[in-house]
């Protein structure tokens, strides 16, 4: 793990310990561990965060880990920490290769009618081995559970984005969302619709930009063949309106981006599962680098401990 990371994991760890008395808490943490690993083949090769596109696909191999620590420090208070590692190296193209590291804190406090939470989330990226974006995230949320069936979430989050070698993209980001969830079937089976918007300020203005975004979702869980099985559907639909000037183009830059997913999970037993998932996308945009259609498919074996 970076110094950059360690650092910020230890500080996170101690802010946690120092802000709560582990005296008052009513249950002990639960601790869990998520790996998977698998394969991801990508029709067309590309670096959203710097605009750039290739015309080659390639297959990676697919790393990811996470553990999480739940405190339920007391009946309405619930504490949590988790740290993530995600890699990405492809068979042939390694400037391309992605290594992400995330941790995060989390506290959230229930009301009873309504729940209020908090969160911090830091994240460090490597691109081809090499030093590439630093993100850190704060945000806060209003939630409620109408019913036991209705679920709506309201979220307002700032972001601030460092890049290793390209300052003039470091950005800060204010961001408002709205999700809503119905759930039937013993909730086995949930609808989910959500709308976001966000303003981003960058170093250089051109990179200005202003967004609004728009998901929805289905999600079913069933038994077939003395198995457990799992499948979703979602669309994404985001549009970017630049606010300057962009010297390449003689205009401002517009984006929209519209990508379907699904998604397949067969449960073997409690512990191991295969996820396979093909995501569709189309980008359109007066920029030629991204303008561009492509999928990426994948298969992975999960282990949950």
């Amino acid at each position: 793990m970076n110094t950059k990371l360690t650092n910020t994991l230890g500080t996170l760890s101690l802010l946690s310990l120092l802000s709560f008395n582990p005296v008052a808490l009513a249950k002990a943490p639960q601790a869990n561990a998520e790996f998977k690993t698998g394969i991801e083949h990508d029709s067309k090769l590309n670096i959203v965060e710097l605009d750039q596109t290739s015309e080659v696909a390639d297959t990676a191999l697919t790393l990811n880990a996470k553990a999480n620590i739940n405190w339920q420090a007391t009946d309405a208070l619930t504490l949590k920490s988790s740290y993530n590692y995600n890699s990405k190296k492809y068979n042939r193209y390694d400037a391309f290769d992605l290594l992400i590291q995330q941790v995060s804190v989390d506290a959230e406090y229930d009301f009873n009618r309504f729940s209020l939470g908090a969160s911090y989330h830091f994240a460090d990226a490597e691109l081809a081995s090499n030093d590439f974006l630093t993100l850190q995230q704060t945000s806060l949320h209003y939630a409620t559970l109408i019913k036991h069936q209705y679920y709506f979430r309201v979220a307002t989050l700032y972001k601030d984005k460092k890049f290793e070698n390209l300052a003039d993209r470091n950005a800060n980001n204010i961001g408002l969302s709205a999700d809503s969830y119905v759930f039937y079937n013993s909730a086995n089976t949930f609808i989910t619709f959500g709308i976001s918007t966000e303003a981003e300020s960058a170093d250089t203005a051109f990179y200005d930009y202003g967004a609004i975004g728009l998901k929805t979702g289905v999600s079913h869980k069933f038994a077939w063949l003395n198995l457990d099985h799992q499948v979703q559907v979602g669309w994404r639909w985001l549009d970017r309106q630049y606010d300057n000037l962009d010297p390449s183009l003689n205009t401002e830059r517009n984006d929209t981006r519209r990508n379907t997913t699904a998604e397949w999970t067969l449960h073997f037993n409690d512990m191991i599962s295969v996820v396979s998932k093909i995501d569709v996308g189309q980008h359109d945009s007066n920029l030629a680098a991204a303008n561009y259609n492509e999928t990426v498919s994948s298969i992975g074996l999960k282990a949950q401990f």
